[in-house]
């Protein structure tokens, strides 16, 4: 996964600090995205976001990332934002869901669906990521994600969505976890161990005693 994913000009450069490689966290976090769901859910300061992009950036698949603000609560902003972040790895199918435009009625949504079908390959595991959900409110943006969980990530086993958030998804996730089809990871997953806090700050060059 490359850098130019953070297109967004107020995103994170998660490169810009060291970072402690964290395996026991990178095995939990292979293991979720087997499943067609995932949800990192912990408050600010956890390390949600490093986490995931230092995983993602290493593990082999085709990671479409979104970094969404207040403003995605806007169906034609968060469409273009879900179109950038597509055009990073296949041009010609961003240009064929700005033609589609935000798939607010059943039958633009029918369209989308078709898309996916077309255009993924299912020897190629793809994943896509929503940094900061908890900003998302818009009912009509919410829908969306729910309908593209059931219909495009549960039915394709190579494609899992990995939603970052500081509180709970504000969607309906029964039916897919009903099904043993979403994977929870929380603030208790992502807390450093004693010995990864002691090599953190040795990355960091800071001597402290054990006490």
């Amino acid at each position: 996964m490359k850098q130019s994913l953070f297109y967004d000009a107020t995103a994170f450069n998660p490169d810009n600090h060291a970072y402690l490689k964290r395996h026991k966290l990178n095995k939990l976090l292979e293991k979720a995205v087997q499943s067609p769901l995932v949800t990192v859910v912990a408050n600010a300061g956890y390390g949600k976001t490093q986490a995931v992009y230092s995983f993602l950036k290493s593990y082999k698949a085709v990671t479409i990332w979104l970094q969404l603000s207040r403003f995605d609560n806007l169906e034609d902003r968060f469409w273009e934002n879900f179109i950038q972040a597509m055009a990073v790895h296949n041009k010609g199918f961003a240009a064929q869901l700005a033609e589609i435009g935000f798939p607010g009625t059943a039958r633009q949504f029918e369209r989308y669906v078709l898309l996916p079908r077309v255009e993924t390959m299912a020897s190629t595991k793809y994943i896509f990521v929503f940094d900061d959900f908890h900003l998302i409110r818009e009912k009509s943006v919410l829908r969306f994600i729910e309908n593209t969980l059931t219909t495009v990530s549960a039915p394709f086993p190579n494609i899992s969505t990995v939603l970052i958030s500081r509180t709970e998804p504000a969607i309906n996730t029964v039916g897919l976890t009903s099904k043993g089809l979403v994977f929870r990871i929380n603030e208790d997953d992502l807390r450093f161990s004693q010995e990864e806090l002691r090599q953190y700050f040795e990355l960091l060059e800071i001597s402290l005693t054990p006490q």
